[in-house]
């Protein structure tokens, strides 16, 4: 697992920004320049369709696998404004973070954008279709959601999960989200839900 800040290398995973409306457009430019790429949507009904039809998860991002040396450079397909990264080093994302993310997306689980924040218990899902996805339990009026993230992109994807299908890391600090197994309760201290 690559840590949030890596130069990118050969086949890191990096965030594409584009121009808002045109992820597909990009997408297909990457793809038949030969870049492995992946555009995670889900769909416009909340209805076992094909994520391929729906709404961008991630607006304005195209995600794509590094070349150090391409044959032909991202940053000149019409609509990209930059490789996302740090002054002039562009920046991985964890694999982890990507297949978590394909992994929602492929579940075909009821899934949507919801802002991003660092707070709340990190949790694994441990049953069901997300088993083995890790993200952060956020709790809603309708049930839980376990919330993965792109830190570097300040972006996360919620997904829709049973209470008794997750379990927290024990190895992240428990700092905000208390887990009461009796009555399948969660708190957070996040303002705005």
């Amino acid at each position: 697992m690559m840590a949030v800040g890596c130069e990118a290398q050969d086949g890191s995973w990096i965030a594409v920004q584009v121009r808002p409306g045109i992820e597909r457009t990009v997408s297909r430019s990457l793809q038949l320049r030969g870049y492995v790429d992946f555009l995670p949507s889900y769909p416009i009904s909340h209805s076992k369709k094909s994520h391929e039809a729906g709404t961008v998860l991630f607006p304005g991002y195209v995600f794509c696998q590094y070349l150090r040396h391409p044959c032909f450079r991202i940053v000149e397909i019409p609509g990209v404004v930059r490789l996302v990264g740090f002054g002039n080093k562009v920046v991985a994302i964890p694999d982890e973070e990507i297949e978590s993310i394909r992994h929602v997306v492929e579940s075909n689980a009821r899934s949507k954008p919801v802002p991003f924040f660092q707070t709340g218990q990190r949790v694994l899902v441990v049953n069901g279709p997300l088993s083995g996805v890790k993200g952060v339990l956020l709790r809603q009026e309708r049930g839980p959601w376990v919330v993965v993230s792109i830190p570097l992109l300040n972006r996360a994807v919620a997904v829709e999960v049973r209470i008794d299908d997750v379990r927290p890391l024990l190895s992240d600090p428990p700092n905000t989200v208390v887990l009461d197994e009796k009555s399948s309760n969660a708190w957070t201290n996040c303002d705005w839900m």
